[in-house]
């Protein structure tokens, strides 16, 4: 009896074990899957409307020598594919028809993104891929452009990795390491500032910046966690921006108003991550700083 009995939890043990061994299986497969989708999405999915690398270059000659107040960027580093699948294109609109009601002029926002939102002006401003040279030549120009009491936005909706020991950005063909990334804004002081990073990994970010002067940081996770994909709050949080919420306030509510279902998939994320994700929605440095009111 007691034999029986042994068999048939062993038998009951071997039919888990070839069950979660076949799940891992498919898991590996998918993740590799992926990982090459993802690779060569970024790299040869785009629109080829977009500014090449020696365009933006003379577009940035052709600005006009006045210093203007405000400037933005806005970053989809994945590609076009991906971007869509993942919900970071939609994201890219929606912060995009913000700044524009909330008064931002459309040269002075810079999209480096292998999609194009909806209504852009591409003889107006820089429409470009995210590579590292572009993004370098934009943070040049804003440096040369900007009055001392403007205001600067970045804005980053994507992948994120862990690159060494520190976390990065997934750029086509580069990553943008958060130690570098901080460097670039250093000379920015006199400048308001303010940072949303909406990727894997972006508390490491958040504690790179918090020590720049006159700056606000809004991070969807902690360093080195993982974020949840498809960022549920994003669309809330830029639909109150182009109502003429209090960034800050923004984000905060918007965080609060995740309906219960995706609060649900939030959860089960987390658990089947086994603690690898965890969206703490982050802020840190001048709540008082605000975009232009409408």
């Amino acid at each position: 009896m007691f034999k029986n009995i042994k068999n048939g939890i062993l038998a009951i043990y071997n039919k888990i074990k070839l069950v979660m061994m076949k799940i891992l299986l498919v898991g590996v497969t998918w993740t590799i899957i992926l990982t090459i989708l993802r690779f060569l999405d970024s790299r040869f999915v785009y629109d080829p409307r977009l500014n090449s690398h020696k365009k933006v270059i003379r577009k940035i000659r052709e600005y006009k020598t006045e210093r203007k107040k405000d400037y933005a960027i806005l970053i989809c580093g994945s590609g076009a594919l991906m971007a869509s699948v993942e919900g970071f294109k939609k994201n890219l609109q929606a912060a995009y028809d913000a700044l524009i009601e909330r008064g931002f002029n459309d040269k002075n926002i810079i999209i480096l993104s292998n999609t194009i939102p909806k209504k852009r002006d591409l003889k107006r401003g820089i429409t470009a891929r995210p590579t590292l040279e572009n993004f370098r030549s934009a943070v040049n120009l804003i440096s040369e452009r900007m009055k001392p009491k403007g205001l600067f936005l970045f804005y980053h909706t994507g992948y994120g990795e862990i690159s060494g020991e520190k976390d990065a950005i997934l750029l086509t063909k580069n990553t943008l390491r958060q130690d570098e990334f901080a460097d670039y804004f250093k000379d920015l002081k006199k400048i308001k500032k303010i940072f949303i990073l909406d990727q894997d990994y972006s508390g490491g970010f958040a504690s790179s910046l918090k020590e720049l002067p006159k700056t606000l940081i809004m991070s969807s996770t902690i360093k080195e966690k993982m974020s949840v994909p498809r960022s549920p709050h994003e669309p809330i949080f830029w639909g109150k921006i182009k109502e003429g919420v209090k960034i800050s306030t923004a984000y905060k509510s918007s965080i609060k108003q995740i309906g219960m279902t995706k609060k649900l998939f939030i959860n089960l994320t987390k658990i089947l991550s086994w603690g690898d994700i965890k969206n703490s929605y982050l802020i840190f440095g001048n709540k008082n700083i605000d975009l232009p009111k409408k």
